[in-house]
């Protein structure tokens, strides 16, 4: 598998707003899950827009999101879910 494209593609969406935790690829569907949290929503929607214009990845959808209002600068986790185009 062409796990370098991958991990490329979702370096090059790095933002200093928002932080990946976790990355569930299934190489067999094509489907991949991205679960991370950012410093506030802008911070969630500028990375998911960054992962939206990588051209490994397709179909960029947010999942969900929680606010955690109760801590300060109310971060946002999230789950992102992707199509990963496997060039080789």
């Amino acid at each position: 598998m062409p796990w370098d494209h991958l991990l490329r593609s979702l370096e090059a969406a790095q933002t200093e707003s928002a932080t990946l935790i976790a990355i569930e690829p299934d190489p067999e569907s094509g489907n991949l899950l991205l679960t991370g949290e950012a410093k506030n929503y802008l911070g969630a929607l500028t990375y998911l827009a960054n992962l939206d214009r990588q051209p490994e990845l397709s179909e960029v959808h947010l999942l969900k999101h929680e606010v955690r209002g109760s801590e300060a600068g109310r971060p946002v986790s999230f789950i992102v879910s992707a199509k990963w185009k496997q060039t080789r």
